[in-house]
């Protein structure tokens, strides 16, 4: 197992984290009075669609192997087939990044991996037909992991031993990461990230 690089539970505060321009996210209390990092408000459309809320920490740039894990809740009904939650990977300005669309349907733009560019945003190739699982009103975990030497990126929900979806990314840039939504209000409660050291 990869070691542990970095963890927040967010009982006290969200430092450190840094936000789309136009998005508001927030510390606030759950409840049972617990510290969460809640996406309240997304912020405006750029020149083409791609998330509009999202936290990334710039303190975490990664050039190896990495697991990402968050627990977080899409506030959005379940009967609303786009809801979604977001992690954001390979994180290196607004419009570079890689981000993991896990949601309750698929379509062309639902349950994807994304490459957002300045010139606009591409679908990378899924290996296996992806599988929606966000479906549940209370909490879920997310995960992705990257095997840098083989580029192989596969991504879970809750403690399924199958990934939901898989893709290739290879020159993954050694980027942030990042937790977020395409447009939906989101908590998230812990992030927790596993990398090489190096």
């Amino acid at each position: 197992d990869l070691p542990v690089v970095f963890s927040a539970d967010f009982a006290m505060d969200a430092m450190g984290w840094t936000t789309r321009e136009g998005s508001v996210c927030q510390h606030a209390a759950g409840e049972r009075g617990e510290g969460i990092f809640r996406l309240t408000k997304s912020g405006p459309m750029g020149a083409f669609r791609a998330p509009t809320a999202w936290a990334v920490r710039g303190d975490q740039k990664l050039a190896g192997s990495f697991v990402l894990t968050a627990r977080a809740r899409c506030h959005t009904a379940v009967t609303v087939p786009g809801r979604d939650i977001l992690l954001v990977i390979g994180w290196t300005g607004p419009l570079a990044y890689h981000y993991i669309h896990f949601s309750a349907e698929n379509s062309a733009t639902h349950n994807v991996i994304m490459r957002v560019e300045p010139d606009g945003r591409t679908m990378l190739p899924h290996a296996a037909r992806p599988v929606p699982r966000l479906t549940k009103a209370e909490w879920q975990s997310v995960r992705v992991w990257y095997d840098r030497p083989s580029g192989l990126l596969r991504c879970y929900v809750d403690d399924m031993g199958v990934p939901v979806m898989v893709a290739r990314v290879p020159g993954l840039p050694a980027g942030a990461i990042g937790i977020g939504s395409f447009d939906d209000l989101v908590d998230v409660d812990s992030v927790t990230l596993q990398a090489e050291i190096r």
